[in-house]
């Protein structure tokens, strides 16, 4: 047999995937849930003007591949106030509890620059929050008490998968 007899079939030329972050699931498998539906009105208690503590949520599993899952709520009427970015959980977590933060969790300044969680409290009219799971291909190797929006940078550059969920509030009086 000489070079060129051997029949090796078709070569196959599909590009190789060279990205430092695995293949994305079907993201509309990843869920995650909380005390309101999403699109419907958050409940006053995880507001400014109840207890201001943060929901409890659930998610489905995390993607193969995911390092760390980390939290995070913005107000999409008024994007650069961050209310909540927490990193650093348990990849094998599928929920958090409410007011929790777990151990050795990353916990980011909110807007009003305290540690964790801040609720919604729109100075006017109807606001729409996005509270969002990410998974995420590496750590985001941030200190605790980290400036909110430079933990949501770190969480957003990391993140190959995610799930959100979005409630509205509005104040009375406001």
């Amino acid at each position: 047999i000489g070079i060129g007899d051997i029949d090796t079939g078709p070569i196959d030329t599909s590009p190789i995937d060279t990205s430092p972050f695995p293949s994305s699931p079907n993201e509309s498998a990843l869920v995650l849930t909380g005390p309101f539906a999403d699109g419907a009105a958050i409940d006053a208690r995880f507001t400014c003007d109840g207890d201001n503590v943060s929901p409890e949520l659930n998610w489905t599993p995390a993607p193969v591949g995911t390092i760390e899952i980390a939290i995070s709520m913005v107000d999409l009427d008024a994007p650069s106030f961050v209310h909540w970015t927490m990193a650093g959980l348990d990849p094998l977590a599928t929920s958090l509890g409410e007011a929790v933060v777990p151990e050795f969790a990353i916990v980011g300044l909110n807007g009003s620059g305290n540690p964790g969680y801040t609720g919604p409290c729109p100075p006017s009219g109807e606001h729409r929050y996005e509270i969002s799971v990410h998974f995420l291909a590496q750590q985001t190797e941030l200190a605790d008490g980290s400036p909110g929006t430079q933990l949501l940078a770190a969480i957003e550059g990391s993140t190959f998968a995610a799930a959100q969920l979005t409630g509205t509030y509005s104040r009375s009086g406001a």
